[in-house]
């Protein structure tokens, strides 16, 4: 049974010591004073108290309720209740979809991006262990390839069922496999298209960098990046509380608490997330030596 920690100050969220809630987790991280590696950042679900530098800058947009926003309490159960507490939530990794590709020219390893539409759908329950394996049979008009789920419950098959109809297109990304000496995609993110959409604007949208959180109990990252999505799309210059005085940001060539939070969240390309990534730690480390001064 996990044990109830008191916080320590200065091990925030991604060890960089950002508000947020405590948790049921132990409360490890860097020692207060030395900016976060990329180690630190593999464990994002740490407790701490909120700065008290924090606190006295928050917007009235930063300290209302998530639900108020997103409409939906389902993060409060992993200790994000606040919009504060998503901004401050950070994504361990960042996934690129691979370049756009014939079927015909896969080959097994690469990481791509296919355009197909769905020829046949089949699904069977497993022999042994629960669950479902659903096999998606997709066509660029010239060749064929499969798409492997395994679906562990009949709701979630249901959903796949529901997603993947004959004749509909699609965009699938994935990392290419081998079963049996057939190439196919285990798992793959996918975009439906839907009837009149512009199929170069959702290749463009779809093809942008997708931040990854850590799943915790029945909240999925996806859940987690939707909201954030929500959130940043909403943000205003005067609607968050920037900590880090506009000097030093250029000294430090790094941009604005919204450019950084959307660099964060809602990233193009892996070198956005890296440079909100950055900005997050020039910050921590300027509040903790402003606090520090105080003392």
């Amino acid at each position: 049974e996990p044990r109830e920690h008191p916080p320590r100050r200065g091990h925030g969220v991604g060890g960089l010591g950002l508000p947020r809630p405590p948790c049921r987790t132990a409360p490890h991280g860097p020692p207060p004073g030395r900016i976060p590696t990329d180690r630190d950042l593999r464990d994002p679900w740490r407790s701490s108290q909120p700065h008290p530098a924090r606190e006295r800058a928050m917007s009235a947009l930063f300290d209302t309720k998530l639900d108020r926003v997103v409409g939906s309490k389902k993060l409060a159960k992993i200790g994000i209740e606040t919009v504060r507490d998503l901004m401050y939530t950070v994504p361990y990794r960042i996934v690129q979809p691979g370049e756009l590709t014939p079927l015909a020219s896969l080959r097994t390893g690469d990481e791509v991006t296919v355009h197909a539409a769905i020829a046949d759908v089949h699904s069977r329950q497993k022999a042994a262990g629960g669950g479902f394996v659903m096999n998606v049979e997709i066509t660029d008009g010239v060749s064929t390839m499969a798409l492997v789920f395994f679906p562990r419950s009949r709701g979630h098959q249901a959903g796949l069922l529901k997603s993947f109809r004959v004749g509909e297109e699609g965009l699938f990304s994935g990392k290419v496999g081998e079963y049996r000496g057939e190439r196919q995609l285990a798992h793959p993110t996918y975009h439906m298209l839907r009837e009149g959409e512009d199929m170069e604007g959702a290749l463009a949208e779809y093809r942008r960098a997708t931040p990854i959180y850590p799943r915790k109990g029945s909240v999925q990252t996806w859940d987690v990046h939707r909201a954030a999505r929500t959130v940043v799309q909403m943000l205003q210059v005067d609607d968050v509380p920037d900590l880090v005085p506009e000097s030093v940001r250029s000294a430090e060539h790094i941009p604005g608490a919204v450019e950084v939070f959307r660099g964060l969240h809602t990233p193009v390309t892996e070198a956005d997330w890296r440079r909100a990534i950055q900005a997050l730690r020039v910050e921590e480390a300027f509040v903790l030596q402003t606090e520090l001064l105080r003392r």
